[in-house]
């Protein structure tokens, strides 16, 4: 069984556009194959974990990690175990827009070297 929500959050913010879905899945393997899109997306994994492949890397993620998916970055991800995964994924369309939001992810997206990063428990960044 895989279940998928989807949730467009409405706000009061015209410059910023947020995207939810959640991923539960108990079969054995929740695959996406490998795309792109303009917004920036980043993958919190609440159980289990993932394999997930950019164009240059294969980076495993796990239970309380998140990775980020700078905009226009081919990647997909699969899962790694036969048990229940479920994960929530964010995307934001026009983040930049937005002053504060600029500051706190400017490292990330000012540099085009940087396709993703994994946020693990206990990291200071």
């Amino acid at each position: 069984m895989i279940v998928i929500y989807y949730q467009n959050v409405i706000h009061n913010n015209p410059n910023l556009s947020i995207n939810i879905s959640s991923n539960l899945s108990n079969s054995k393997t929740v695959y996406s194959k490998m795309h792109f899109h303009s917004s920036l997306e980043f993958l919190y994994i609440l159980q289990g974990g993932y394999l997930c492949h950019t164009d240059r890397d294969s980076i495993y993620v796990k239970q309380g990690e998140i990775i980020f998916f700078n905009s226009r970055t081919p990647h997909s991800t699969e899962s790694t175990t036969d048990h229940t995964v479920e994960c929530v994924m964010l995307q934001f369309d026009n983040i930049m827009k937005v002053p504060e939001n600029a500051k706190c992810l400017s490292h990330f997206i000012e540099q085009k070297n940087v396709p993703y990063y994994v946020f693990k428990a206990g990291d200071k960044n």
